[in-house]
């Protein structure tokens, strides 16, 4: 691409938030579109012309919008929520499960993060439990120097814990557990409705008995989920939907993961 197209695409994508911010979605969209043309990327910007669509009630054009923003940025998580999300309103749940997959599959994977040397250190300086496993919380994804190690400490640390000590951190054990592949899967595992919390505290015997330090990065695996029944899902992410009040899907993404 010459330096010309993504000098016109930036002044589209200039224009396009214009129009978006005076209310004129429709002036807005084909100049994202135009813009993503020139430099496919820029597909991304089309997603608070999605949130828009869907806050006017405007499910079917919201969700061909949705639709383009992944086709753009096959990687965009939040995308991928907020299209399965509106699948599911329209009643589309063949197309909604599987985007539903794909924002798992994304989720799931880990990633460097440029904030982990600091949750590091913070995870190291906390004076107790809770405060570790809210730090601990942040760096399941994660990759970077020290952050095995960091979840393989708090392994030891919580070994003992159970929800008489004030500290239930049975979903957080298990998920290091998935990650250090000592378990295939987290939902029925330990988020599900009863949490199996001695099948966990079995298997984190199990892995201290076996390992001193936690295993090499490529003997790592993403933290997936197994669906429950896709009857429970549906239900689930609906009324999740239902609870963001009209504000969009991906402001109820948001919300879940602290980054309103």
């Amino acid at each position: 691409m010459t330096v010309d197209a993504q000098s016109r695409a930036n002044e589209l994508i200039e224009d396009a938030n214009a129009h978006l911010a005076a209310g004129r979605v429709h002036n807005a969209l084909p100049l994202y579109r135009e813009a993503a043309t020139l430099f496919p990327r820029y597909a991304s910007f089309e997603l608070v012309a999605a949130d828009r669509l869907y806050a006017l009630g405007r499910r079917e054009e919201a969700a061909d919008s949705y639709r383009r923003v992944v086709e753009g940025v096959p990687e965009h998580e939040q995308a991928w929520h907020s299209l399965a999300l509106v699948l599911y309103e329209l009643g589309r749940v063949d197309e909604a499960d599987q985007a539903m997959m794909r924002f798992n599959s994304l989720e799931a994977s880990l990633k460097h993060d440029d904030d982990a040397d600091e949750l590091v250190r913070q995870y190291h300086a906390a004076g107790d439990l809770g405060e570790r496993a809210k730090l601990v919380e942040q760096l399941l994804h994660s990759l970077g120097d020290g952050v095995a190690e960091t979840l393989h400490d708090f392994l030891e640390r919580s070994r003992k814990s159970g929800p008489g000590s004030g500290h239930d951190v049975a979903g957080l054990q298990a998920s290091i557990l998935v990650r250090f592949g000592m378990a295939d899967f987290v939902y029925w595992y330990s988020d599900g409705p009863v949490p199996d919390r001695a099948l966990i505290a079995s298997d984190i015997e199990k892995y201290l008995a076996t390992h001193r330090r936690p295993p090499t990065p490529d003997h790592q695996l993403p933290i997936a989920g197994s669906p429950p029944l896709p009857s429970v899902r549906r239900h689930r992410y609906l009324q999740q939907a239902a609870r963001s009040s009209g504000s969009g899907p991906i402001a109820w993404l948001r919300r879940r993961l602290g980054r309103a």
